[in-house]
């Protein structure tokens, strides 16, 4: 018979280069030798924190989820695999590699449910996890901030303006706002919105402290939290470019830093820029600007299918992120053999991926679900043949359809089909 074939969809991209906020992360399974006589207890465990940036999202906003891997003497623990897992939402990756630093990157996505997503990593195949919760939906609000001007000099000042919306895009009249900042302070911690929805206060800053300034506001009874960003002294600002920005499982895109100074100007020759990506690679981590103030690298494809979040950090500079889309050239297909069977028997179920043309496409995750029955496996990489298999299993008191659903995380591609149970 023939198999249904699921359509395209592609993934939104943006942009942020905000700081974290970390929240209290748990680690579970490790625990030191050692007895009641006061002696040595050995090497101290491998410890991993989670957060989220920011901590709660409209039901299609996203957030920046970040796992960092440290040993015992706390100690970045660079090159392990992290995977990741979420109750409510999408994440960009289910697994992602710790950097220089320890850390492993990737996003979660609102897919119109509202609801608490609890996040889950897991270092490799330890049993070292941390856990952290995300409000996704609440009460759909959202909040957007301003800066002006947007760099300033050590002891001046910039007029931050706050705009609240509802979900419906009305203004939000008399929501009552705490403001924080990272660097100088704020005139008013708390704020209320006027009747178009809009709330001002003033940033001030200290002689001799220089950095980028984050100030953060966040509104009573849920929503997303605003941020916007304020140039302090002798700072930098980094922007990044990629070109292309969709490329296949094999392709490459050059990935252009433009770094400039906190007055505007362009950087000179020289300044180092550290990247990372979360997918893929580059032949270069550390390039330097040239005259004009651009650092350009290569970021690789290596036949894995997703979205690459590509973060840049430059010294005395806020990170700036772009995403690359990797092999979206997808297609998916559902097939089970047998479709009909009896309780308590069994059914193949196998996902094929193909990339452009119809090419195979391996080392792809394909995760499983089934609404009747228990699958082997949650989620497999597809092999060389781009197949990825599972089986049903059911018990002799099953009975009715059982609809298997195969998604392609991170690329928004999903395809159900059926088997019945008799």
């Amino acid at each position: 018979m023939d198999a249904p074939r699921a359509p395209q969809r592609r993934p939104a991209c943006s942009r942020l280069a905000l700081p974290l906020l970390f929240l209290l992360a748990t680690t579970l399974g490790c625990s030191g030798g050692g007895g009641n006589d006061g002696g040595p207890t050995g090497p101290l465990p491998d410890t991993l924190t989670l957060t989220a940036d920011p901590t709660s999202i409209a039901v299609f906003g996203n957030t920046r989820i970040t796992a960092v891997a440290r040993r015992g003497d706390g100690s970045p623990i660079e090159g392990a695999t992290v995977s990741f897992t979420t109750t409510v939402g999408t994440l960009d990756a289910a697994t992602a590699a710790t950097d220089a630093n320890g850390a492993a990157v990737t996003r979660l996505r609102g897919d119109g449910q509202n609801g608490t997503a609890r996040l889950e990593a897991r270092l490799g195949t330890s049993a070292v996890r941390a856990v952290l919760q995300v409000s996704v939906g609440s009460n759909g609000r959202r909040v957007e901030m301003t800066a002006s001007p947007t760099s300033i000099a050590p002891g001046e000042t910039s007029e931050i303006g706050i705009t609240v919306r509802e979900a419906t895009d009305a203004p939000a009249v008399g929501v009552r706002l705490t403001v924080t900042t990272d660097l100088g302070r704020v005139d008013d911690a708390t704020v209320t919105t006027d009747s178009s929805g809009s709330a001002r206060t003033l940033l001030r800053t200290d002689v001799g402290r220089t950095g980028a300034a984050t100030v953060s506001a966040r509104a009573e009874g849920g929503g997303e939290e605003g941020k916007v960003e304020v140039q302090v002294g002798d700072g930098r600002s980094l922007t990044l470019e990629a070109t292309p920005s969709d490329i296949g499982i094999n392709g490459t895109s050059r990935i252009a830093v433009e770094v400039r100074r906190f007055d505007g100007s362009v950087e000179g020759e020289g300044v180092r820029v550290n990247l990372r990506t979360s997918l893929g690679r580059f032949d270069d981590t550390g390039p330097r600007t040239n005259a004009a103030g651009v650092a350009v690298a290569e970021l690789r494809a290596d036949g894995r299918a997703g979205v690459a979040l590509v973060t840049a950090g430059a010294e005395n500079a806020t990170d700036a992120e772009i995403e690359v889309r990797i092999g979206t050239d997808v297609s998916l297909e559902l097939r089970v053999n047998p479709q009909i069977i009896d309780g308590g028997g069994t059914s193949t179920v196998t996902a094929v991926v193909s990339g452009p043309n119809g090419a195979p496409l391996g080392g792809t995750e394909v995760r499983f679900s089934t609404s009747l029955g228990q699958l082997s496996a949650d989620s497999r990489l597809t092999d060389g043949s781009g197949l990825a298999t599972v089986e049903l299993t059911t018990v002799e008191a099953d009975e009715g359809t059982a609809t298997l659903t195969a998604t392609l995380p991170g690329l928004d591609v999903s395809i159900s089909t059926t088997v019945v149970v008799q």
